[in-house]
Parts: C-alpha cells; sequence; structure tokens
C-alpha cells in the first residue's frame, strides 16, 4: 500500500484477457509478451551498469574485496582458501552465498589473465570444499575460522536441522551442482575423481533419504534423521538436479530412478499449485508459519530459490531422458520465475 501524494499518480498494467487449455500456456503468453513490450528494449540500455563485469572485477572487486575476504586454510600440505564473510560464521558453502560460485569465476579470470594467485585461490576454494567432513554421503557447508572446524549450514536459515552439527539438503545440493560445473569446466585441475567420489557419495544419502513420495526431505539432525519441517517440498529438486546430472554422467541405475522419482514429486505435488517454497520464506526475512496461505487469494508463499532448482531439475532430466515433457516443465519454471523481475523497479538514469 502505498500512500498517494498531491498531484498527478500515474499507474498502468498490462491485462491479458482469454482462454487457455492450461497454466503453461498462460505463462508462455505472458513471457511472450514480456520480452516483446519490454525486454528487447531495455536490452539496448544496460543502464545504470555502465562497465562490463571483467572491469567490476580487475578494478574493484578482486583489487580490494578479494585480498580482504580470501583467507587460506593449510591442511593435509595443502592451501586451501575460503571467503571469510564474519557475518555467515566463515566460509559458506550454503544455498544463499557460495564460495564455489564466485571461485569459478576467479579461477576462470586468473587463467584468461594469466594471474597464477587468482587461479590458486579459486582452486583453494575448490579443495575447501572437498575437505567438508561427510556422514554416509551427508557433509558440512560452513567452514568457521576462529574455530578452524566445520559447521553444518548457515544457523538462521535451518534451525529445524540443528544448524552446527546437522545437515541441510539446500546447502548440500547447491554445493554439489556447483562442484559439477568445475568437474565440466576445469578438467585440468586434475579433481574430477575427486568430485565425482565426493557427489556420488551424496547421491547415495539422497538416494537412503527419498522418501515413498519421491520427496528429498530438507533437514536433517547429526544422526541423519530427517526433521518434519519442509519434509516434502520443492527443495527436492536441488537434490533432483545432482541425482539427475550425476545419472547422466555415470550411467547408475538407482540414480536415474532416483531422479526421475523426485521430478515425478514436482510434478504431481508442487507444480498443479506453485508449491515453491524453501527456506527463505520460514526462516529468513518474511518469516511465516510453515502452512500460510495468503488470507486473500488462498495461494501459498513462493520463494524463486526453489523455481530455479525446478528449472535446473528439469533440464537435467530432459538431457537424461530426451523426454520433452521434461523440457516444458523446465520452460514453465523459466516463465515463471522470469515474473519476479517485476517485483522490483530499477531506477532509470
Amino acid at each position: 500500500m502505498t500512500p498517494i501524494l498531491p498531484g498527478t499518480f500515474t499507474y498502468g498494467f498490462d491485462l491479458l484477457i482469454g482462454c487457455s487449455d492450461s497454466p503453461h500456456t498462460v505463462m508462455k503468453e505472458l513471457t511472450e509478451l514480456l520480452w516483446r513490450k519490454y525486454g528487447r528494449e531495455y536490452f539496448k540500455d544496460i543502464r545504470p551498469q555502465i562497465l562490463p563485469f571483467e572491469v567490476y572485477g580487475e578494478q574493484y572487486t578482486y583489487a580490494y574485496e578479494l585480498k580482504r575476504l580470501a583467507t587460506p586454510v593449510t591442511s593435509a600440505g595443502e592451501t586451501r582458501y575460503g571467503l571469510n564473510n564474519v557475518w555467515r560464521r566463515g566460509a559458506n558453502f550454503h544455498a544463499w552465498e557460495n564460495d564455489l560460485h564466485p571461485g569459478f569465476g576467479i579461477y576462470h579470470y586468473g587463467c584468461k589473465w594469466q594471474d597464477d594467485h587468482l587461479k590458486n585461490i579459486g582452486e583453494g576454494i575448490l579443495a575447501l570444499s572437498l575437505s567438508a567432513p561427510e556422514n554416509k554421503g551427508a557433509f558440512s557447508c560452513v567452514y568457521n575460522f576462529e574455530s578452524s572446524a566445520w559447521e553444518g549450514s548457515l544457523y538462521w536459515t535451518c534451525w529445524p536441522a540443528y544448524p552446527f552439527d546437522g545437515y541441510d539438503l539446500q546447502a548440500m545440493g547447491v554445493s554439489a551442482w556447483w562442484m559439477l560445473y568445475w568437474h565440466d569446466y576445469y578438467p585440468e585441475l586434475g579433481r574430477q575423481d575427486h568430485i565425482e567420489r565426493k557427489i556420488t557419495g551424496f547421491c547415495r544419502f539422497l538416494e537412503q533419504a527419498q522418501l515413498p513420495s519421491g520427496a528429498i526431505p530438507t533437514y536433517y539432525d547429526a544422526d541423519l534423521r530427517p526433521a518434519p519441517q519442509l519434509k516434502e517440498s520443492a527443495p527436492t529438486a536441488i537434490g533432483g538436479a545432482v541425482l539427475a546430472k550425476m545419472a547422466l554422467l555415470t550411467g547408475d541405475t538407482n540414480t536415474r530412478r532416483a531422479a526421475i522419482a523426485a521430478g515425478d514429486f514436482l510434478v504431481r505435488e508442487i507444480l498443479p499449485r506453485t508449491q515453491f517454497f524453501d527456506f527463505e520464506v520460514f526462516y529468513s526475512c518474511a518469516p511465516k508459519a510453515l502452512h500460510w496461505l495468503d488470507p486473500l487469494t488462498g495461494i501459498p508463499p513462493m520463494n524463486t530459490l526453489a523455481i530455479h532448482w525446478a528449472a535446473d531439475h528439469f533440464l537435467a532430466l530432459y538431457r537424461l531422458t530426451n523426454d520433452d515433457a521434461w523440457f516444458s516443465h523446465g520452460e514453465y519454471c523459466l516463465s515463471l520465475l522470469s515474473m519476479f523481475q517485476q517485483v522490483w523497479a530499477p531506477n532509470r538514469f
């Protein structure tokens, strides 16, 4: 609700009226309208950004911020690195801030600029993530530099997981997903076997944890018992995405079966009512009761991370099976995701 100040107030919207055979068709029409009427035009002018990201990295982020954050850890005769975020208890391999993501770019530009120091930081981030202790395939996702110890996950996003010694599917899944990017793009590092062993163990954990419904519980205590919170929900998608990509890589039939079962769960339980919620709408900046519905529309809360993970999962399933139905579900998720750009109005300069 915005107070109307004295003077002229102008607003506008696009209204589409008609009939459709499915939500997929509606979303496709909306997405096409947005790109045709707005998207292509705004791509002609990228302001307020005025420099390429590479220049930002070279002149600012890598020159100043990286020096402050990149922290070495020497263990097993190897120097590893993490980005020490003091507000997040250390180096995070989490669903929000995951060091494997910036580390991927750091290593890329280290190669491009022939900067061995950057390359060492990038590879060191991967090495630190691979060193996370495992419990039957589940692994810790926060390295605390003050205690020189690993913690389960980012504490305020996963209280149901006993955050300091429990396990968080969302953090583990995003970490494993990024490890697979490193596996595919940087074979020259010679860490592919280590990555495959790490993620194979994680997939075995996912297969054991998967419920008869196909869902994969989100949170686990130190003994790997699943918590009731978000036990059958959209975070299943990030686990399913890792399973599908690993099934394509290894050809393992159990991994393939689990990936498809997770996808079937999403199609059956999540897509029909767009129940794309994860930790952010319950344990972050907009906390709600777990069974909250909008009092006016009856719509459940939605979060873009879960939609993103579902799109990744469906694309991975399409590549695994060549079944066009998975591709269609993925397109639907991307169209839904694109609608969320409408909730933020950037300043135009």
